[in-house]
Parts: C-alpha cells; sequence; structure tokens
C-alpha cells in the first residue's frame, strides 16, 4: 500500500517533495504551521493528521483549502464539524476531511462514537467526507517485533469495526490511513486500510 508521511520527521520541503515523487501519495501534518510552510514551497498534497479546534486556525485551514483543492483537514468531534462548514462556506469551498479516530489513549473521537460523527459530516453542506485516520503512537516503540505486530492489530480492531460501519451506512470512506514508522510493515494486513503514514 502506499505510503503518506509525516512531514514532522523532517520539516523540509525538499524531502517532502522527493518523498511525493517516488510514490507517496500526499505528506501528513499535525500543526497548521507545518502545512502552511510546505505549501508555501510547493507541496500541496497535505492531510493534517490532528483537528484545529480554533476559529482563527479553522480559518487558516479553509484559506490553505481555497488555494489547494487537495487539502484534507481531520476532525475528530461534531462542534469542530459545524465550525469547519461554516469557515469552508465562507471561503466560498467545500472541504475536504477525515475523522481521527482514536486508538488507545491518543487524541481523536472513540471509535464507537465515529460512525455518529460520520452521519454528522455526510450532512453538513460544506464538508466532504473522504474516510478516518488512525494513528497509534503507543505501539511504535513496542520491544520486538512479535509483541508490536499483536498489539498494532488488536489495538486497531476497534478503528477497522468503525470504517467498515461507516461503508456499510453508505458513506464515502475511501481513505483509511494509520501506521507509522514502526508499523509500516504491520498495517498493510489490516483490512481497510488504504495508506501508511
Amino acid at each position: 500500500i502506499p505510503s503518506r508521511p509525516h512531514a514532522k520527521t523532517h520539516k523540509c520541503a525538499a524531502i517532502a517533495k522527493r518523498q511525493l515523487a517516488t510514490g507517496s501519495i500526499g505528506i501528513c501534518c499535525a500543526k497548521l504551521s507545518e502545512a502552511e510552510a510546505m505549501v508555501a514551497q510547493g507541496v500541496d498534497k497535505i492531510m493534517m493528521t490532528t483537528a484545529n479546534p480554533s476559529k482563527n486556525k479553522i480559518r487558516r485551514a479553509m484559506a490553505l483549502r481555497k488555494a489547494h483543492p487537495e487539502f484534507i483537514q481531520a476532525v475528530d468531534e461534531e462542534q469542530n464539524a459545524r465550525d469547519l462548514s461554516a469557515a469552508a462556506k465562507e471561503a466560498g469551498v467545500v472541504a475536504d476531511v477525515v475523522i481521527d479516530v482514536a486508538v488507545g489513549s491518543r487524541s481523536g473521537i472513540p471509535a464507537a462514537d465515529a460512525l455518529q460523527l460520520a452521519q454528522v459530516i455526510d450532512k453538513l453542506p460544506n464538508l466532504k467526507l473522504r474516510g478516518m485516520l488512525s494513528y497509534d503512537g503507543g505501539v511504535q516503540h513496542a520491544k520486538g517485533f512479535a509483541n508490536r505486530k499483536q498489539r498494532a492489530l488488536d489495538t486497531i480492531q476497534p478503528n477497522v469495526k468503525a470504517f467498515e460501519a461507516m461503508k456499510k451506512a453508505g458513506l464515502n470512506v475511501e481513505i483509511f490511513s494509520g501506521g507509522g514508522t514502526g508499523t509500516y510493515n504491520i498495517m498493510p494486513s489490516v483490512p481497510g486500510v488504504t495508506d501508511v503514514q
């Protein structure tokens, strides 16, 4: 499966461009300032992996989306989705979003609540649901490959169920992004996963 690497590991547009040129389908950014720095240097296939809760950051994100149609924003709660839709309308765009679904203690909406949020997003006029992301930070450094693999496959199961529930409900879920450096060779075996971060 393709990669969608994180810019936070190198914070360098030249490296991000090389990653895209060699087959990566996009670049992940955790902070809006990282995304703004990347697009300023010509890297515009950006997916935010965390929500932008403040109104100011939401407006900045929608300005990025207006200038760069492949920009995707993560969302993790209903009010955040409503604020994003309002800011997208103000910017004159329909914003692409993915739901940040928590794995373990990481930020994001609990897997059990993801379908309900997806259904809310699907009805908001200025948002387009693209799918979800699930990054398990806790398992990346687990000692021993067999142990890391088992933990990664166990902890992602509720997220797989959430993804399948969204699909079954007829929602647009073309993205199920996850994994990381410690699990790049484990996540491809997880049902539905489309790319590795």
